[in-house]
């Protein structure tokens, strides 16, 4: 773990921060946060394994289960064991990787009858301030894009915290 993501200080409210909407009834949705961080540090925390670890909160995890991220430069792998102690994984496919701009294919191997979904990452710095914009489209149940959002914004949560540490 670096220092700059765990200095401890107060730490403000994320949920202040952050915008939730739910776009085509089933299909998408999207979370807006702000981070207290430039640009390039935001994009490298979101996209190094070591860091990954730190910031996904995974609804169903196994409360023992550790989180191991493996990736590459065509994607990533998330895996963990959930509340029944089964093996399970996400996986991430790279189309855009850049600094403002990233898309991957997303999908959660333990469902196999589930069509990867998309998520688009844009970052807009503003000095030393960057404002995250996750969308994530392409489901196909209500049930899927709860338990996403609830991934996101977990996850998005627990980001701004650590950058609140500085």
């Amino acid at each position: 773990m670096t220092p700059f993501l765990l200095q401890p200080e107060e730490s403000l409210s994320s949920r202040s921060n952050r915008k939730s909407q739910h776009g085509n009834a089933d299909s998408s949705f999207s979370i807006t946060v702000s981070l207290n961080a430039d640009r390039r540090r935001v994009f490298h925390v979101l996209t190094i394994a070591e860091y990954m670890e730190t910031w996904l909160q995974i609804p169903g995890r196994h409360r023992e289960s550790s989180i191991q991220v493996t990736s590459d430069p065509s994607g990533f792998h998330v895996r963990y064991f959930d509340d029944a102690g089964n093996p399970a994984s996400l996986v991430g496919a790279y189309q855009i990787y850049r600094t403002a701009k990233t898309n991957f294919l997303w999908r959660r191997t333990t469902d196999p009858e589930t069509d990867s979904t998309l998520v688009k990452i844009r970052l807009n710095g503003d000095f030393e301030r960057t404002t995250l914009h996750l969308s994530h489209l392409g489901f196909d149940s209500r049930e899927k894009l709860k338990w996403h959002a609830q991934l996101w914004e977990q996850s998005l949560d627990k980001l701004s915290s650590l950058f609140e540490l500085q």
